[in-house]
């Protein structure tokens, strides 16, 4: 899984926002296939395209729980996106690509941007704390 890398909780989330987005231009175009392909390089699908939804929703909520996050204690653990139903929908028909740019565009307006400016204005404040050690 992606929270076993070793990477900045800031680089999974430029990471997945980059190919939401990537996801978002080429559905734009009417691109379903590339956009599929797109949505399974984020970090969950490297695992979630092989799984139903509901285990899919299963692990993910497992995940999620503090009582299972390694590094919950002290907020170090990123959150994850979940894009599956978008992905399986897409894959299958079952979902419009109307429907499918609207879920993605609140994905990345609504996770995945706000995640990545609080952890930057984190890592800010301590570098800024470290800088003022230093000096």
């Amino acid at each position: 899984m992606g929270s076993w890398d070793v990477f900045l909780r800031s680089a999974q989330y430029v990471h997945d926002l980059g190919f939401v987005n990537k996801a978002l231009a080429v559905l734009a175009k009417g691109q379903t296939g590339n956009a599929v392909a797109d949505l399974g390089n984020v970090y969950t699908m490297e695992w979630g395209k092989y799984y139903s939804r509901e285990t899919y929703l299963e692990l993910l909520r497992e995940m999620m729980d503090v009582s299972l996050y390694w590094g919950a204690d002290f907020g170090q653990q990123q959150s994850y996106v979940d894009v599956q139903g978008v992905y399986l929908g897409l894959k299958d028909g079952s979902m419009s690509r109307t429907a499918a740019l609207a879920e993605l565009g609140t994905i990345a307006s609504k996770q995945l941007i706000p995640w990545l400016v609080g952890d930057l204005a984190d890592l800010e404040g301590a570098w800024l704390e470290a800088a003022g050690i230093l000096n």
